[in-house]
Parts: structure tokens; sequence; C-alpha cells
């Protein structure tokens, strides 16, 4: 049978594994089909690749988060709102998720 709709991959954590579980709850709900599998690479040079690329997304939405947070007329409702979106792909915890947080806190208190 081909798969081709749809593949997603996230490291294999229970952060990871409890949206996958609520995500096929969901398209269960909706009468569609899904199937959770955990896999691992054959290549495991390729698993340095692989967190390579997620880390390298989140990362880029953290700078941008950050470079907006640092400029005089922050829309710090909009950001906060991006900031969460990217914080769920951050499965890595990152350095940078860290000071972006860190930062709004400072122009938080800033502006009250």
């Amino acid at each position: 049978m081909l798969f081709q709709e749809a593949v997603w991959i996230l490291p294999s954590n229970p952060r990871g594994e409890e949206q996958f579980r609520r995500l096929a709850a969901d398209i269960l709900d909706m009468v569609g089909e899904a199937y959770l599998w955990e896999a691992e690479l054959v290549f495991l040079c390729q698993d340095e690749t692989l967190f390579a690329r997620i880390i390298s997304e989140v990362v880029r939405g953290y700078q941008t988060i950050l470079d907006a947070l640092q400029s005089l007329v922050a829309d710090l409702e909009s950001l906060s709102r991006q900031y969460q979106y990217n914080n769920l792909k951050d499965y890595f915890n990152s350095e940078l998720g860290k000071r972006v947080k860190e930062t709004f806190h400072t122009v938080h208190k800033g502006k009250t």
C-alpha cells in the first residue's frame, strides 16, 4: 500500500509521542485513517542530518522573533503566537528558545 498523503517525523520522546497520539485521535474522530509507527534510520549518520534540519528550522523561527523583539515597535501579541508555534517544534529545548523567552519577559516588563 502506498502512503503518500503525509509523513511526519519527530524525535522519539514523550512529547512527540503525545502529539502524534492526539493527532491520530483527531483524525480518527473525523473518520480518517491514522497510523503511528516508531522507526529508526538504517544509516545512523543520517540521524545528525535530520536533527540538524529540525534544529535549523526552529532556530530560524526564534531568530526572526528575537530580531522583531529588539525593534522599537514589536507587536508582542503576534510575536507571542509565533513563539508558541515555534516552541511546539523545539523538541531539543534550544538555547535560543530560552533566550527568546527571557527577552519576552524583559520587553514585557519594560512595557508595563
